[in-house]
């Protein structure tokens, strides 16, 4: 899948949208590091024709959908990003359908079409994110700001336990998405994200 997603036209700070079947490209250099393939190799033909065949399944049970809105710093807790003047939330999954093919792979013992599925599942999930992640740089520039690097809960000093926080302030049930006790989203093929937004210095904050 491939194309762009459109900004809003109207854009309202604390409005969250909700899209689905979005267009993506699936992040191949993603792909490569997770299942450790190497750029040349003499079994190339033959892992190649496998790895072709578990993209076109992963095409055929991808279902993109994602959440997203722009909020006002005091409406959120200020440690996530010092010093921003708004702050870019995200939720983003491809569903669980491939995840179920991965499972019933692991089941039957097809170990090798399991773990190329799964990885084309995280790198299709990637080119998820990054569309999304797109999406939030072009409204941020509608709003008169630039946005920062994104990052998500359970990386560097952002805990795990503020999923919670996002799950529940984009209303993740609207995407089937549930968290389990241990803060892991499910289905397991999705990302929670945000992104410090700064003014441009001189410019007004906007809103459309």
């Amino acid at each position: 899948m491939s194309g762009e997603i459109t900004p809003r036209f109207r854009l309202v700070l604390g409005e969250t949208r909700w899209i689905a079947e979005f267009p993506i490209v699936a992040d191949r250099q993603f792909f490569d590091r997770i299942i450790k393939k190497k750029p040349k190799s003499e079994c190339l033909s033959m892992i190649d024709i496998l790895i072709d065949t578990a993209v076109r399944t992963a095409e055929s049970l991808v279902r993109t959908a994602a959440i997203y809105g722009i909020f006002k710093t005091n409406e959120l807790p200020g440690h996530w990003f010092p010093g921003a003047d708004y702050i870019g939330l995200a939720l983003v999954t491809i569903g669980d359908a491939l995840e179920k093919k991965v499972e019933a792979f692991t089941r039957t013992r097809e170990m090798t079409d399991a773990l190329l599925l799964d990885g084309w599942g995280s790198a299709f999930v990637e080119g998820a994110v990054r569309a999304i992640d797109e999406l939030l740089a072009a409204e941020s520039s509608l709003l008169g700001g630039r946005k920062g690097k994104r990052r998500s809960p359970g990386y560097g000093r952002w805990p795990l336990s503020d999923q919670k926080i996002i799950i529940e302030r984009l209303n993740a049930s609207r995407l089937g998405i549930v968290l389990s006790d241990s803060f892991m989203m499910i289905p397991r093929k999705s990302v929670s994200f945000g992104v410090p937004i700064h003014l441009t210095p001189g410019e007004s904050p906007r809103q459309h």
